[in-house]
């Protein structure tokens, strides 16, 4: 689990479970208040950059948001 922060604010969370080839994302919210302000794309593409050797993978549930955003 990871935390995104803005201005000393919790504003974001993503879940992800770590393979040997590949990271799947599991969970990612964003406060309501926040949404639409490329919050969610923005934790997304620093989780790529933290694991940049590994595949990104979704889960149904996450799955439509994140090919939303890209």
């Amino acid at each position: 689990m990871y935390f995104w922060q803005e201005e000393g604010k919790y504003i974001g969370i993503i879940g992800i479970e770590v393979q040997k080839q590949e990271f799947v994302i599991q969970h990612l919210a964003v406060l309501p208040s926040f949404r639409g302000e490329g919050v969610g794309k923005a934790i997304v593409n620093e989780i790529q950059k933290m694991y940049s050797g590994l595949k990104m993978m979704t889960t149904e549930e996450t799955e439509a948001f994140v090919t939303s955003i890209y």
